[in-house]
């Protein structure tokens, strides 16, 4: 698969499924982004715009800088109208939370309590 250098190609080909089980590709590819273009906004047919990015200084300046940057109201990629499908489905925007979410006080209650669960079943 040839490394693609102008949109809509390298937005397409981002998305594809099947251009991730060429190895080869993915590092090809993710080299070109790096060197050429480290933040791209791409828009891939049938899916919602996002930001691309490919330098590990840049990904680790946005982690750390949540008020300014967030993964909100699409944490995971999906097809376009997928959020609102799952909210009319759960009733939530997501199917689940991040650890880093504002829920992870719950997830960390849910985990002890599991954990106190487990420990008094295996003493009985």
């Amino acid at each position: 698969m040839p490394v693609f250098d102008t949109s809509p190609a390298i937005d397409n080909a981002l998305v594809n499924p099947a251009s991730w089980a060429d190895e080869h590709w993915v590092h090809e590819q993710f080299t070109w982004l790096r060197r050429n273009d480290p933040l791209r906004y791409l828009q891939p047919e049938g899916f919602e715009p996002f930001w691309s990015i490919t330098r590990y200084t840049d990904i680790k300046a946005v982690e750390q800088n949540k008020k300014v940057f967030i993964n909100d109201p699409r944490p995971t990629l999906a097809p376009a109208g997928m959020t609102e499908f799952i909210q009319q489905m759960t009733g939530r925007k997501h199917l689940f939370r991040s650890l880093g979410e504002p829920g992870a006080a719950f997830h960390a209650h849910r985990n002890r309590r599991l954990s106190a669960e487990r420990q008094n079943h295996s003493s009985r």
